[in-house]
């Protein structure tokens, strides 16, 4: 039976969008990889996806019976995928308005939803969230996170980080296809701007938290789970835009596939040609064998906290360099000369470099105190 809330489409491009969708989703290269890794980012991905699913499937419902659904849903999500938070955040924003026009049994469920969302982040952020944060994290994060100390980047950043996650979505070069996204949210807007809340709303309160220096805005892992929105819109823009070309300037058609067979290309590649990672241990074992017993390591990578786990004492954080009495420091980052300007800059400058040794994609570099 047909559906008791359709979104009405143009004659011509019914199911090219949902097979595009799937088939983008499909091969992008990053999905792919975080689903083989013992990690809860393809999880944080399957909710995000759930969620706008869920919502799709159950907006013709009342707004109790929506409220409870999502009541017994979205608390406990939060403890299995962190992200949840923002997701969630996206969903109750797209419901807000059948709330505010609801009455007012429909309006108490929906701030009970709310409080139980908030009750379960906030008891999140606290606790395990808030003991998982670091020096070391922070350090890590940091070119994902708005830097106050210069506003007038602030704008620039915002515009190159939202670069970022829509080319992490689609590698490799994910972010030439942002006008088909445009055209995807005004398409979907047009028929049903709730949904088109529920995809956009989960990166504006991401955005929000990086700017606030609490949550990473940016092309990484942590935000992979704004790769199925994105896609999703990506996927609505390209039928419209394919039509409207076919009429006027067709070449350009060839430059659409084109962009849309990158991913593809991208995956192929990867296939063949394993992406290679930076080699932390062995950098961290050579100062451990043929450094000096009071050599402190420091860098910009989780791992190499994780190698030097069993001597704690011998990893400081780039910020906490000038805090502690030391005379040597070896700071391990990537052999890219711009990623070690940028690594070595954190460093006080009252410390002097002695000497680099190099390794399979990372350079260690021993920076002495030089009053």
């Amino acid at each position: 039976p047909p559906h008791p809330n359709p979104l009405p489409r143009k004659a011509g491009g019914e199911g090219v969008g949902a097979a595009l969708a799937v088939g983008l989703f499909a091969v992008s290269d990053r999905l792919i990889w975080h689903a083989t890794e013992v990690k809860p980012y393809s999880l944080d991905v399957l909710v995000a996806v759930a969620v706008a699913w869920g919502y799709v499937r159950s907006r013709h419902w009342s707004l109790i019976n929506q409220c409870v659904l999502w009541i017994l849903v979205l608390p406990a999500t939060i403890w299995l995928s962190y992200p949840t938070c923002f997701v969630a955040g996206g969903l109750i924003l797209g419901m807000l308005p059948g709330a505010w026009r609801s009455g007012w049994g429909g309006r108490l469920m929906f701030i009970a939803l709310g409080l139980a969302v908030a009750t379960s982040f906030v008891m999140l952020a606290t606790g395990p969230a808030h003991a998982q944060r670091d020096a070391a994290l922070s350090d890590y994060w940091v070119a994902q996170l708005a830097d106050w100390r210069h506003p007038q980047h602030v704008p620039i950043w915002i515009v190159g980080s939202t670069m970022e996650v829509d080319r992490y979505s689609l590698l490799p070069f994910g972010q030439f296809l942002v006008p088909f996204a445009v055209i995807g949210a005004i398409q979907i807007g047009r028929r049903n701007g709730r949904l088109l809340t529920v995809l956009l709303a989960p990166a504006v309160l991401t955005l929000i938290a990086a700017l606030l220096g609490k949550y990473p805005f940016g092309g990484g892992r942590l935000n992979v789970f704004l790769a199925p929105g994105y896609i999703l819109l990506v996927a609505e823009g390209v039928p419209p835009c394919w039509q409207w070309l076919r009429a006027r300037a067709w070449l350009l058609l060839i430059v659409i596939v084109a962009l849309l067979l990158m991913p593809v290309g991208q995956t192929i590649f990867r296939t063949a040609m394993p992406w290679p990672r930076p080699d932390f241990r062995t950098p961290v074992a050579f100062v451990f064998q043929n450094g000096r017993s009071g050599d402190v390591i420091s860098g910009d990578h989780w791992e190499l906290l994780y190698y030097t786990r069993d001597e704690y004492w011998r990893y400081e954080t780039l910020g906490g360099i000038g805090s502690r009495k030391l005379t040597r420091v070896w700071v391990i980052t990537g052999t890219d000369p711009g990623v070690v300007d940028a690594v070595l800059s954190q460093v006080p400058p009252i410390w002097r470099r002695v000497e680099a040794r190099e390794f399979d994609g990372t350079i260690a570099v021993l920076m002495e105190f030089s009053p």
